[in-house]
């Protein structure tokens, strides 16, 4: 399974991807900004399977920017959300990933998140939900 964990704190996310390279047999790749994530999202061959996406993001650079660069970095992972759903019309599941309160739930919830995970992620509960996540595409 193709994961694609878009975070900006790579240090957060090394145990758990270990776990989940072990664990559950995922190839898992770490993007830290938005722009970036949207780029590998779009070209990867095979196509992920599911994606890990926080809020607080930088935007990044990439030679084709599919945000507007006036996209404030506390809103970029919601905006790539966005791009992911309503310009590039992707159907990936996307597992929101923050340490924000309970109102970005509904907002995300709104644009087509397939689920909300808080920080610090427990390793179980965000198995749960990739398993879930992947079960319900298929």
């Amino acid at each position: 399974m193709r994961v694609l964990w878009v975070e900006d704190e790579e240090q957060s996310v090394v145990d758990t991807t270990e776990m989940l390279v072990e664990c559950m047999d995922c190839r898992v790749d770490i993007v830290a900004a938005a722009e970036p994530a949207l780029a590998a999202l779009t070209s990867a061959v095979p196509p992920y399977d599911v994606v890990l996406l926080d809020i607080v993001l930088p935007i990044g650079a990439t030679d084709t920017p599919l945000m507007s660069p006036d996209t404030a970095p506390d809103v970029a992972g919601y905006e790539a959300l966005r791009v992911i759903r309503q310009d590039l019309r992707m159907d990936v599941p996307v597992i929101v990933v923050s340490a924000l309160g309970l109102a970005l739930a509904a907002a995300v919830d709104d644009l087509g998140a397939t689920a909300v995970l808080w920080k610090p992620l427990r390793f179980e509960v965000l198995r749960d939900a990739i398993d879930s996540a992947v079960a319900g595409r298929h």
